[in-house]
């Protein structure tokens, strides 16, 4: 299981790729899941971060505010909610 500290701080490094779409090269494993369900649509990502961050980039329309709703770890990472 992965402990809270962990969590928290892996989360804080996943929602800033959504203000600056960048991301670490030891942030995501190789075969790291993105899910994401933004309002009225859903993509799903498997990949290093760099696929994740032009995904990102690709549909920005300008400045981004994240806040983080919950992070919970998992047995093999963590799951999280945040409100962009």
């Amino acid at each position: 299981m992965t402990d809270h500290a962990t969590a928290d701080r892996l989360s804080r490094a996943f929602h800033q790729c959504f203000i600056d779409f960048t991301a670490s090269d030891d942030l995501f494993a190789e075969d790291a899941l993105f899910d994401l369900l933004p309002p009225m649509w859903r993509f799903q990502l498997q990949g290093p971060g760099a696929v994740f961050t032009e995904q990102l980039r690709s549909i920005a329309e300008g400045p981004v505010e994240v806040d983080v709703v919950r992070t919970l770890p998992t047995a093999a990472g963590f799951v999280t909610e945040h409100v962009e």
